[in-house]
């Protein structure tokens, strides 16, 4: 490690957090601490942060106002399970119409800051941050990264996002961070073969210890890696993230840099969720800044295993609160009450995918990724495929074939489907040349366009 990492992870990273006066130095030490208390003193700082924001949400916001007082509840007991399940949940619809009525009437010299998703899973949502919720990304970010053995003296690679991404990375703006930081950025959304050997080599100069990217992304990079015979040797630790990881590509990826894979899971609008420690029994959630509760198509609480939907609640964004929030996600809380590394924050057993990338049936079915991607990979015939649901009655398959592709293995998939799905299940295979990524630079497995609603 040179002289001038460790000047920057001792000296000038935290004098600059200083003199911004953003209190991210105080946020990190707070969350370092937290991490190791046991679970009931955890759950209380959860609860009074929780208590603050509904407190500060009645008062300052039109729309908890009215939600609040139409449940004749002090907003100061709202805390509690029983009454906080009373609250509505909030979609992605809710905020569309809502959007000038969540935000603080109160700012106090806390600046908004627009923000948005990326759209790859529809039309982009756009929503306000705070200076508040600002600190506490930064900090969260830094103690799920350390979770890896990553430092803030530790170089990394990022391998992620759209091309207005890689325009800011390369801006003069961005080289400067990058150069300070240690950190560098390849876009994920230029895959060619001449791209990938290209990253190699920046890879193979900048020395990174953590490399970071989607899984879709990094299995194609793992697999271009394995064409070359080579990999990553300075590499210690990789997050993957925004998507789910699946186990070949976990498998896949371990393998090819022989290093561990930790996944992180997160929105833009709340920051990171849950994120896997060395131990790799689950993923631990920031419970001492997001609330995250799993339920099930009625909006009861699942209980341990069960997997439902995710509805979270940022305990620190007072801009623009998102309180009971539907982001689309489908978990299920760990059977395990505490992990062996010995950190008190709790366990999700994992992320099996995002709602809208379920395949949904008019039976009631509910079909992971997970059983689209053993069944499509089952036997020769597609180098990519992606499943396209838009209404409850069918999926159409998009495929990439390969040399071992035959007429057979699409009668073999629709037998099988519809066994799963039901003997009227439509299943249509669309041939293309090519898979491309989304605009962000993900490559997503399952697209669902059948609305899924949780109620309200």
């Amino acid at each position: 490690m040179t002289l001038g990492r460790l000047a920057y992870a001792h000296v000038v990273h935290p004098l600059y957090h200083f003199a911004k006066r953003d209190g991210v130095n105080r946020a990190v030490r707070e969350l370092r601490r937290n991490q190791w208390l046991a679970a009931n003193a955890i759950d209380a700082i959860q609860q009074e942060k929780l208590r603050r924001i509904l407190v500060h949400a009645h008062g300052h916001v039109p729309y908890y106002r009215d939600a609040i007082d139409a449940l004749g509840v002090d907003p100061r007991e709202l805390a509690q399970a029983e009454t906080f399940a009373c609250l509505p949940v909030l979609t992605k619809a809710t905020i569309r119409r809502n959007h000038d009525r969540l935000q603080t009437t109160a700012l106090a010299g806390n600046r908004l800051q627009l923000n948005s998703t990326s759209g790859s899973t529809g039309e982009p949502l756009k929503f306000y941050t705070d200076d508040a919720i600002s600190t506490y990304l930064k900090a969260s970010v830094i103690r799920n990264k350390e979770w890896t053995g990553w430092r803030r003296s530790s170089r990394e690679v990022s391998l992620w996002g759209a091309p207005v991404d890689a325009s800011k990375a390369e801006a003069l703006r961005g080289r400067v961070h990058g150069a300070i930081t240690g950190s560098l950025f390849l876009s994920a959304y230029d895959m060619t073969e001449e791209a990938m050997d290209s990253y190699l080599s920046s890879i193979a100069r900048h020395q990174p210890i953590l490399l970071v990217s989607y899984p879709s992304i990094l299995e194609v990079f793992a697999t271009h890696c394995r064409t070359r015979a080579t990999r990553v040797e300075s590499l210690r630790a990789i997050i993957t993230s925004a998507e789910t990881l699946l186990p070949h590509q976990r498998d896949l990826i371990e393998k090819t840099f022989e290093t561990p894979v930790f996944n992180r899971y997160g929105c833009r609008e709340v920051g990171d969720i849950a994120h896997e420690c060395a131990s790799h029994a689950g993923l631990h959630v920031n419970s001492d800044c997001v609330l995250v509760e799993i339920v099930d198509g009625s909006g009861r609480p699942c209980s341990r295993g069960e997997t439902g939907d995710v509805l979270v609640t940022s305990l620190h964004n007072y801009g623009m609160p998102l309180i009971r929030y539907a982001i689309g996600d489908r978990a299920a809380w760990s059977l395990r009450t505490r992990c062996e590394c010995g950190r008190g924050l709790p366990l999700l057993a994992g992320i099996e995918g995002r709602s809208m990338d379920v395949v949904s049936t008019r039976s009631g079915k509910h079909i992971g990724g997970t059983y689209w991607t053993i069944l499509l990979r089952s036997r020769p015939g597609f180098t990519q495929f992606q499943v396209v649901q838009d209404t409850p009655d069918g999926i159409r398959v998009r495929f990439v074939r390969d040399d071992r592709f035959d007429a057979g293995v699409l009668e073999y998939y629709t037998q099988r489907i519809r066994e799963k799905c039901g003997a009227e299940f439509h299943v249509e295979f669309q041939e293309e040349k090519a898979l491309e990524p989304s605009a962000a630079g993900k490559r997503r497995l399952v697209v669902s366009n059948v609305d899924r609603t949780l109620p309200a």
